[in-house]
């Protein structure tokens, strides 16, 4: 057997030559924490640092596991939701760790890397009014 770029070739007897699509097996799964690297170029610091900051939540809440692009559902985007709610995680910081990981995941829909299955719709993403508190003195 030979291998010529991703496809197989496969030699017969009689020289006819069989070209086979790539084994799925030996293509690496597309993760979350590997993805954030590549959707954090062209990004401000700032924007960089909320990226790897909802990424360690994230992971947290998946008990230390990383996770598939294509592994990310609605029903794991709720609980997820639901886990940070349940810890009493303010709603905007919780809407920005949600904005942050839409954000790595369209990354990887507008690359072609995962397929677009709107995972995020529906949770919230908005910003809340939050009461300005000032010292008396």
């Amino acid at each position: 057997m030979k291998f010529i770029g991703i496809f197989s070739v496969f030699s017969h007897s009689k020289h006819k030559v069989k070209v086979g699509k790539p084994d799925k097996a030996n293509v690496p799964v597309l993760t979350l924490n590997n993805f954030v690297t590549v959707a954090s170029k062209g990004v401000s610091e700032s924007t960089k640092g909320n990226y790897h900051t909802a990424v360690r939540s994230f992971h947290r809440f998946n008990k230390g596991n990383d996770i598939a692009l294509s592994g990310i559902t609605a029903d794991k985007v709720k609980a997820y939701e639901w886990w940070l709610r349940k810890r009493g995680v303010c709603n905007n910081t919780i809407s920005c760790y949600l904005r942050s990981l839409r954000a790595i995941y369209n990354k990887g829909v507008a690359k072609h890397k995962v397929r677009n299955v709107k995972p995020f719709k529906g949770v919230f993403t908005g910003n809340e009014r939050t009461v300005k508190t000032s010292l008396t003195i």
